[in-house]
């Protein structure tokens, strides 16, 4: 008799104790449990807004690199033409009309091929620059065609880069239907980088990049700058311009 009851009031007491720990323990630890979740969420708030602001960093970055894109833009004039430039020895200008003429012909022209004085007359108008694009003290030619059949009415005519090899010209770039270049500080295979501008309006131009990759420029990417925006109905004038790239079929054209 003792036994048992003794035995009930242990399991008793036992189970008042167990009760009692559980109670103390959720007490403890219901209040960490709360704390460790608020810190988290918080933890996770400030990563989310680190994230977000770097790539508010990086978003803006990028923005202003597409905006040198359309910043520097170079165009060449009559007094660049060939045959009035003085920036040319008597070699070098015989050099390079030799390269010049290459791309010409032979051509047609109302059904006949044209002579060579007068594919020596087109070269003769073509503008040219020099620019040393590969820091090795011998500058490139930057020439553009000035005739009708290679310019289009709004100005945008074909484009060439030659470097000198030895006693003759190298061409390294051509392109059709350009109006403007920039020479970008970046470089790739010892070159400073191009951008091509084709104009397309008053408001448009299409950005083409060209890097120096295996001996030649090749385009790497395509920009349309537009400084109009469709708000509701109506075409606003942008301060600064929108720089999307290309859709794919402008982004494909050589």
């Amino acid at each position: 008799m003792l036994v048992g009851e003794a035995g009930a009031f242990w399991r008793h007491a036992h189970s008042h104790a167990s009760e009692g720990d559980r109670s103390f323990v959720a007490r403890r630890t219901i209040p960490r449990v709360k704390s460790t979740i608020v810190a988290g969420i918080f933890l996770t708030l400030a990563a989310v807004t680190v994230n977000a602001q770097q790539l508010a960093s990086v978003t803006t970055a990028s923005q202003k690199a597409l905006q040198e894109l359309v910043n520097g833009a170079q165009s060449l004039d009559q007094e660049d033409r060939i045959k009035v430039t003085k920036a040319l020895a008597p070699d070098e200008r015989t050099a390079l009309t030799e390269a010049l003429a290459a791309q010409f012909g032979p051509r047609k022209k109302i059904g006949q091929e044209e002579s060579e004085e007068e594919i020596r007359d087109l070269v003769g108008n073509i503008r040219v620059r020099f620019i040393d694009l590969n820091g090795d003290g011998i500058p490139e030619v930057i020439a553009q065609a000035s005739d009708d059949e290679s310019c289009s009415p709004t100005g945008n005519c074909t484009i060439w880069v030659f470097m000198r090899s030895g006693h003759r010209y190298q061409l390294i770039l051509e392109r059709i239907a350009t109006q403007t270049f920039s020479i970008r500080p970046t470089r790739t295979g010892g070159f400073n980088d191009l951008v091509l501008g084709q104009h397309g309006s008053a408001f448009e131009r299409t950005l083409f990049l060209y890097r120096f990759i295996n001996g030649r420029y090749r385009k790497d990417a395509c920009y349309e700058a537009s400084r109009e925006k469709l708000v509701g109905d109506e075409l606003k004038e942008l301060k600064e311009p929108l720089i999307p790239p290309c859709n794919p079929v402008i982004a494909k054209k050589p």
